[in-house]
């Protein structure tokens, strides 16, 4: 049986989720080995499953749950010995990091293995992370592994364009998240007339333009609510929730992974109005829970988003057009039950972590 190494240090968001699914799908083909962080958000789970998969293994590291102490545990070069010395008397055949992190650098160059793999989900960093640290980090990024997986077929030329040939470029859609979900949820359709923006509050999201649209959607729809769920600085937008204080519903904070599926079953519709994006795990998240989305038509969210049967697309910025495609929904509660519908067959039939996982063994065959 192969063996996989897969190293995941990251602590909240969707990472924990990712790196989870993907190490269960593994684990039906291969022996696995997990090394994480012990502050990661979702460590009960990962013990029970642990208990139950005879071919997945889960090892903790103490690593930070500050900044400070992220500083502090970066400069414990023991620390980085005593996890490639554990991987390496693992003697993996794959070495696998599913989502990008600092002490990668660090860890990669000494990891012994037939391939080096990693997942890299931002091609081109986002406006708020493009700082002078994080620009350091992700120049190593593409100089570390074998080959590396994308989740969206747009950006092979950016990684070409790195000097990464294109036969070490894998393309693995993401898939759909059934962590949160109950299934028993989808098999019923109810009409909540409220619209659900959720993720980390930052420029590139596009807030400010939902919020205009919503100045032009509330006049013909008084009573809608648009639920905004997320961490993040507020200040910004603070005078246009004021305006539509009666229309909005604000949780300006970090959402624990159990608490997610709390705001996705009370809504009709996600709305993610980005002005950057590179893919989005909101996409499948969305459709584990049987909604529809109205998104950005940029970077690749048209390869997640199919146009007419899951939501819709528009233009970036013009939040008149968005506020069109809001209304036309929100009118239509049969057109969002049918799409509905097909949101569910995407989540049950498409972009599986079976496939996922197989795809990742086929790279030893190459």
């Amino acid at each position: 049986m192969k063996k996989i190494a897969i190293l995941y240090l990251g602590r909240r968001g969707a990472g924990p989720i990712y790196a989870y699914e993907m190490a269960l799908a593994l684990s039906k083909h291969s022996s696995v080995s997990v090394i994480l962080s012990s502050f990661i958000e979702n460590k009960k789970t990962w013990d029970n499953i642990a208990k139950v998969e005879k071919n997945l293994n889960v090892t903790y590291e103490n690593t930070y749950n500050s900044i400070l102490g992220f500083l502090f545990s970066s400069l414990n070069i023991f620390r980085f010995i005593k996890i490639i010395k554990s991987i390496n008397l693992y003697k993996p055949d794959i070495f696998y990091s599913p989502m990008e992190h600092f002490w990668d650098v660090v860890i990669y160059p000494f990891v012994k293995c037939r391939l080096k793999l990693k997942t890299i989900h931002d091609i081109k960093l986002h406006k708020q992370e493009d700082g002078f640290i994080y620009r350091f980090f992700h120049q190593f990024v593409f100089k570390q592994a074998d080959k590396y997986v994308i989740l969206s077929k747009k950006f092979t030329e950016d990684l070409t364009a790195k000097g990464i040939k294109e036969q070490d470029i894998i393309y693995i859609p993401h898939a759909n998240f059934s962590y949160y979900s109950d299934k028993q949820e989808n098999l019923y359709f109810h009409f909540y007339n409220k619209l659900l923006f959720f993720g980390r509050i930052l420029e590139y999201k596009g807030l400010h333009i939902l919020l205009k649209a919503m100045r032009i959607v509330v006049k013909e729809i008084p009573d809608i609510k648009l639920i905004i769920v997320g961490d993040g600085d507020i200040s910004s937008y603070k005078n246009d929730i004021e305006i539509l204080h009666d229309n909005i519903e604000l949780h300006n904070k970090w959402i624990a992974i159990e608490d997610v599926k709390n705001y996705f079953q009370k809504i009709d519709i996600v709305v993610l109005p980005y002005i950057q994006a590179s893919q989005s795990g909101i996409i499948p998240l969305a459709y584990s829970f049987s909604k529809p989305v109205i998104a950005s038509n940029i970077g690749a969210l048209d390869e997640q988003l199919y146009d007419g049967k899951t939501g819709y697309l528009v233009e970036s910025g013009n939040h008149e057009m968005l506020a069109e495609k809001i209304l036309y929904l929100m009118k239509s509660s049969d057109i969002i039950c049918k799409m509905s519908k097909e949101c569910y067959k995407v989540y049950k039939n498409e972009m599986t972590w079976e496939a996922s996982a197989k795809k990742i063994m086929e790279c030893l065959n190459d």
